[in-house]
C-alpha cells in the first residue's frame, strides 16, 4: 500500500511539473529548432513576440508533435492539421512587422501519446483528397519571447502579460487590448486613448513578471521615447502618438505646431523627473527655435521646453518634471525652414510656372528640376507618396540638389522662395 502511494505521489509531481507554463526568452530562442515536453491537454494559450522574415511564403510559428510527428501547427497565414494539411485563414495577420501574437485554442490530445511543443522548421505528413503528402514547413522567423500555457488565462493575467510584452519590446497592442498592470489597473485605455494607439512605448516596474525599465524601447521606430532620471522608478509612464501628418499649423501667436503629437499617461500624480527624447523625421530644424510643449488635461500649457542637448543631430533631449497624470506633447517652431507654408498667390511674373517644371532623379542621389530661374535660390520640401515630409533642402542654387539615396516610389517637391510656395513638381524614383 505504501509502495502504491509513493508511485501515485511521484506521478502527481510529474504531472504538476509537466503542466507548468513554458517560457522562452531571447537567449533560448536564438537557435531553432527546439522541443519541450508537454502534457496532454484540452486547450492551450500562446503569447509570442514574433516577426516573419519571409512574407512571400507561409511560415510555421509553432507546432504540437505527437510521438515525434507533427500533429498540428500554427502558420503565419493559417493552421496545419495532419488530417487536412495547411488551411488558410480568411483574415490574415500581418507578420511582416514585429507583433505580439495572442493565440488560444481548444484541442483534444490522446493521453496514451507523448506530446512536445515544437518551435522551428518541421517535416509534415498529411492526407489530402486521399493522397498522402510530405512537405517541409519552414520557420523563417525572428522570435524574442514565447509563452505557452496548458489552460485558458484569466482576463487580468492575460492583460498584464500582454502589457509586459508590449512595454518591454515597444510594440503596440491591437486596439481592442488595454494596457493593464498585474494589480488590475488600466494604464492605457482602448477607448479613451484610441486616437493615440500608434507606436506606444513606456517605462515601469512589473515585479510579477520580473521586468523593470527606466528607458522605453521601440521596435516600431517611435519618435518620442521617455527615460526616468529618478534614483528609483515605482510607477508607469506610457506614450503614444496620434499618427498625425508632419504638417505645421499656424497658431494665433504666429508660431507653428506640428499636427503629429503625443499623449502621455502617468500612473500617479507624484513629481517624477524624466527626459523626453525626440527622434525627429523632419530635417533642418533649428534647436534654438523649436520647443516641446506640454499641455494638461484642461488644455493649459504647463511647460515650454528647449532641448538641453542634441546627440548626433538625431536625438533631442528635453528634461522635465512630471506631476500631471495626462499630458499632450507637441512640437512648436518659428516655422523658418521647417513650417509647411500656406500657398500664396503667384503674382510675381519672374516666379516659375509649375506647368513648365520637370524633375529627374539620378543614381548619384541628385534631383534636378528644369524650369527654374538659373540665378535664384530656393528651398525644397520633399514629400513621399503619403504626404510625409522626408527632406528639407535650403538655399538650393537653381535646379540641382543632392538628396541621397531614395527608395523606389513617387515623390512630391514643393519649391519655396521668400516664404511662399512658388512651384511644385513630381519626381519618380525607379
Amino acid at each position: 500500500m505504501k509502495k502504491n502511494s509513493l508511485i501515485i505521489s511521484c506521478l502527481l509531481v510529474m504531472c504538476s511539473i509537466n503542466s507548468q507554463p513554458i517560457w522562452h526568452q531571447t537567449d533560448s530562442l536564438r537557435t531553432l529548432s527546439r522541443a519541450d515536453s508537454i502534457p496532454a491537454t484540452e486547450e492551450y494559450t500562446v503569447m509570442t513576440v514574433v516577426r516573419s522574415l519571409d512574407t512571400d511564403t507561409f511560415q510555421l510559428l509553432w507546432g504540437i508533435m505527437a510521438d515525434d510527428t507533427l500533429s498540428r501547427g500554427v502558420l503565419t497565414d493559417g493552421i496545419f492539421t495532419r488530417s487536412a494539411g495547411p488551411l488558410t485563414f480568411s483574415n490574415k495577420r500581418d507578420f511582416s512587422r514585429w507583433s505580439i501574437y495572442y493565440y488560444h485554442t481548444g484541442c483534444r490530445m490522446d493521453t496514451t501519446k507523448h506530446y512536445a511543443l515544437h518551435i522551428g522548421p518541421s517535416v509534415a505528413y498529411y492526407t489530402k483528397d486521399t493522397i498522402p503528402h510530405r512537405d517541409t514547413l519552414l520557420a523563417t522567423i525572428a522570435m524574442e519571447e514565447f509563452l505557452w500555457f496548458p489552460y485558458t488565462l484569466p482576463r487580468q493575467e492575460r492583460g498584464s502579460l500582454l502589457t509586459y510584452l508590449a512595454l518591454k519590446y515597444g510594440i503596440t497592442l491591437d486596439e481592442q487590448a488595454s494596457y493593464i498592470t498585474p494589480a488590475g489597473d488600466t494604464i492605457w485605455h482602448n477607448t479613451l486613448d484610441r486616437d493615440y494607439y500608434h507606436r506606444v512605448v513606456g517605462i515601469g516596474v512589473d515585479t510579477t513578471h520580473h521586468w523593470q525599465s527606466a528607458l522605453s524601447q521601440t521596435k516600431e521606430n517611435a519618435e518620442m521615447l521617455v527615460s526616468c532620471t529618478a534614483s528609483r522608478l515605482n510607477e508607469y509612464i506610457i506614450l503614444g502618438d496620434n499618427d498625425g501628418d508632419y504638417n505645421w499649423l499656424l497658431q494665433p501667436d504666429g508660431l507653428y505646431r506640428m499636427e503629429h503629437q503625443w499623449r502621455l499617461r502617468k500612473s500617479s500624480s507624484t513629481n517624477l523627473p524624466v527626459t523626453l527624447m525626440w527622434k525627429p523625421t523632419l530635417t533642418n530644424i533649428r534647436p534654438d527655435s523649436t520647443w516641446l510643449i506640454l499641455t494638461n488635461a484642461n488644455e493649459q500649457q504647463i511647460a515650454r521646453l528647449l532641448p538641453s542637448s542634441i546627440i548626433g543631430d538625431t536625438l533631442w533631449q528635453f528634461p522635465a518634471t512630471l506631476s500631471d497624470t495626462l499630458l499632450t506633447l507637441q512640437i512648436e517652431s518659428v516655422g523658418t525652414n521647417t513650417a509647411r507654408r500656406n500657398r500664396a498667390p503667384r503674382n510675381n511674373n519672374s516666379q516659375p510656372n509649375s506647368n513648365n517644371l520637370t524633375a529627374q532623379y539620378d543614381a548619384s542621389g541628385r534631383i534636378t528640376i528644369c524650369g527654374l530661374n538659373a540665378d535664384e535660390t530656393y528651398d525644397y520640401y520633399l514629400y513621399d507618396s503619403a504626404g510625409k515630409l522626408i527632406r528639407t533642402l535650403t538655399d538650393v542654387v537653381a535646379s540641382s540638389a543632392l538628396t541621397g539615396s531614395l527608395p523606389t516610389g513617387i515623390y512630391h517637391i514643393e519649391i519655396i522662395q521668400h516664404g511662399q510656395i512658388v512651384g511644385d513638381v513630381r519626381v519618380v524614383v525607379k
